[in-house]
Formats: C-alpha cells, structure tokens, sequence
C-alpha cells in the first residue's frame, strides 16, 4: 500500500469538523461572541477559505495522475456540481411550498407581509 499521511487529529478528522461545527452554531446561537469582535468573523471565514482553496491547489498540483486526467475530472466534477445545484433548488422549492410557508398563507390573505 501506499505512504498513510499522519493527520495532527489522530485519523479522527470528521469527529474534529463535526464538533467545531457544532460548537459555532452553539456560540452564534446564544450571541457569545462580543459585538466588538464578531465583525472579525467574516475576515476569518474569508481566511479560512482562501487557506483551504490554497492548500487543494498545492495538493491538485503536486499530483501529476489529478493533473493528467484534469480534463476527464473536469467534465465529472461540472456535471456533478450542476445536477447537484439543479436537485438542491428544487428541494428548497418544494420545502418552502410545502412545509416552510405552512400558516403564511392565511397571514397573506388578511394582507399581511411575509
């Protein structure tokens, strides 16, 4: 088999995303983060992105079997992100007409805004 790359969470990575998740949605969601510094989360999100965008790129192109079948991964990945976002906007318009505007209905009739 090939070299295992060592991973600093011990191979428990989706445990460590999970949690940190978690922990983000508990922190924005009883307002723990002071006004002063929750401005800053966009600029770290943003960080963060760049960071993760940089680092597959390295990964992408050091690898010269990714490289040689860019063009056959490329046509794989487009179809599957379209189908992906077609299949998901569907899924958010049958929710929000079928479960998400539950009681709205009678609020618009009586001419209230949504």
């Amino acid at each position: 088999m090939g070299q295992s790359l060592k991973y600093p969470t011990g191979g428990k990575d989706l445990e460590t995303v999970i949690i940190a998740l978690g922990a983000g949605v508990v922190i924005g969601y009883f307002n723990l983060v002071p006004q002063r510094v929750s401005h800053w989360t966009n600029y770290l999100t943003l960080s963060g992105l760049i960071i993760l965008l940089l680092s597959m790129g390295m990964k992408v192109g050091s690898n010269p079997k990714i490289l040689g079948n860019l063009g056959n991964l490329g046509i794989q990945a487009f179809i599957l992100a379209f189908f992906s976002i077609v299949f998901s906007v569907i899924f958010i318009i049958f929710l929000d007409k079928y479960f998400i505007n539950l009681g709205n209905d009678k609020q618009e009739e009586v001419g209230g805004k949504r």
